[in-house]
């Protein structure tokens, strides 16, 4: 009974101090915190007023800030890691990167601006398929030492309502296997330090 309570304490400090941490333009709540940080991928729709739904992922990893962020920028071997999409990176400097994007039967350019180097990064179509692709990637600290948590996010219009509703269902999909092949590279490419 002890040690269950130990816990409970344990993972409420963890949770309190998180949320403290948590950048502003977040919008990760404590409930949604404590599911990631036991284990939970959780994905969710965002509905917009202007501009297409999209998907928030939110998610666990075991592995310090810069393995991270040297991953998810890691053009060259981006289909290795993320599969069904192919990158091919055209330019990339201290600002952002631009990559030429094949997905399904779609191809777009895209433009990724590092926000906060090491930390987040948003990206946006800028010719190509598809009326509108947009996302971010934000890396969280946590106290606890090597452990982030993930949010993801993906928008995609693809122009009219019944491809829109195909493209909602495919990147909910594609959401969560996301953070399930970062999880699993980041744990087989960089194991854990206590």
């Amino acid at each position: 009974m002890l040690n269950k309570l130990n816990r409970l304490i344990i993972i409420g400090f963890l949770i309190f101090f998180v949320s403290i941490n948590i950048a502003p333009e977040s919008s990760i709540n404590s409930a949604i915190l404590s599911r990631a940080m036991n284990g939970e991928i959780i994905v969710s729709k965002i509905k917009t007023k202007h501009g297409p739904d999209g998907v928030k992922v939110v998610f666990c990893v075991e592995a310090n800030k810069e393995d991270v962020w040297s991953t998810i920028t890691d053009y060259n071997n981006f289909n290795n890691i993320f599969g069904n999409i192919q990158l091919k990176l055209i330019r990339e400097n201290s600002k952002g990167a631009i990559v030429q994007v094949s997905l399904l039967v779609f191809n777009y350019t895209l433009y990724h601006k590092y926000i906060i180097p090491g930390e987040k990064y948003t990206w946006s179509r800028t010719s190509g398929d598809l009326k509108t692709v947009s996302g971010s990637w934000l890396i969280l600290n946590t106290p606890k030492k090597n452990q982030q948590i993930i949010e993801y996010t993906s928008f995609i219009d693809a122009g009219n309502d019944a491809y829109n509703l195909i493209a909602q269902y495919d990147i909910e999909k594609r959401g969560k296997e996301t953070a399930i092949r970062l999880i699993n590279y980041l744990k087989k490419n960089y194991p854990a330090k206590k």
